[in-house]
Formats: structure tokens, C-alpha cells, sequence
């Protein structure tokens, strides 16, 4: 839940003069893209479209109460998404293949109008620990070489004097 109320905050702060959002999760994690009521109430359909494509991934028709929810064409986001009837986006378990953009269409009778969310998920945090432990290791090496090569070069050089 804490995760949950971390992106909302973050995505307030985020949220620029372009109207954009930006949220940054980490694989496996949870991610809400949270509309406020007031933007989407009078609303009577509701599409989410993911980057570029025209096909939709989410859609609430509230004429008729019909939400349905497609996973995307290649089933990218197969019983991983859910969507509420303010048309906040829920996707579960999300991973690397999720990052990008989130369009939500909200057309109503005064005309549609667009929000849009860039959201970046990164490696999961035990693969970045590894990362961090190979880099650290790997500067071990190096300074033990450096060592190294400092004794080997005093040697030589104090071979050099006694002659």
C-alpha cells in the first residue's frame, strides 16, 4: 500500500506543465494510474491506449456500464490489468515490456480530451543489487592490481639502485 501512495505523490510532484505524468516502478511491482473523479465524472466512455498503438487496452462505456478490458493484441498485459469506474488503471506484476506511454481518451458531450501517463519500469531490485556487487567486486581487482603493479614497481626500482 505504501508503494501505491508513494507513485500517487509522485505523480502529483511529476505532473508538469504538459499535463504529463511520470511514474517509475520497479518489476513485479503494482502500479495505479490514479484519475481524479472530478476529470472523468461526466465522462461517457473511457479508453486507455498504450505508446502508439490504436487499439485500446481498457475501455469504460458508462452509458451502458460495460467495462472491458483486452490485454493488448500480443496479450501483453494478459489478467494483468483492472480499471475502476473513476478510470484509474491498475496493472499487476509489471515488468520491463510495460514501459512507456499511457494514453486515457475521456470523451464526453462538451468533446474529448486526453491524459497521458510515461511510466518506466526498472529491473527488479535483487538483479541491481547484483549489479552493484559485481561493480564492487570488480573495483577490488582493479585496486588489488594497482597494488600489485605499485610493489612490482618499487622492486624493479630498488633493484635499479642497488646496481
Amino acid at each position: 500500500m505504501t508503494g501505491h501512495l508513494l507513485f500517487f505523490a509522485l505523480s502529483v510532484f511529476l505532473a508538469g506543465a504538459d499535463g504529463v505524468v511520470r511514474l517509475s516502478a520497479i518489476e513485479r511491482d503494482n502500479v495505479t494510474l490514479r484519475m481524479n473523479p472530478d476529470e472523468t465524472q461526466k465522462a461517457a466512455d473511457l479508453i486507455w491506449m498504450f505508446n502508439d498503438e490504436e487499439t485500446f487496452i481498457a475501455k469504460i462505456d458508462r452509458e451502458t456500464h460495460e467495462t472491458s478490458i483486452t490485454g493488448n493484441i500480443d496479450q501483453r498485459f494478459r489478467n494483468r490489468l483492472q480499471v475502476d469506474q473513476t478510470g484509474s488503471l491498475s496493472i499487476t506484476d509489471v515488468r520491463t515490456t510495460d514501459s512507456g506511454l499511457y494514453k486515457l481518451q475521456i470523451s464526453s458531450r462538451s468533446g474529448v480530451s486526453y491524459k497521458r501517463f510515461i511510466v518506466i519500469v526498472c529491473e527488479t531490485r535483487e538483479s541491481s543489487y547484483w549489479y552493484i556487487v559485481a561493480a564492487l567486486t570488480l573495483l577490488f581487482v582493479n585496486l588489488l592490481f594497482i597494488v600489485f603493479i605499485i610493489k612490482v614497481a618499487r622492486n624493479w626500482l630498488q633493484c635499479l639502485c642497488d646496481r
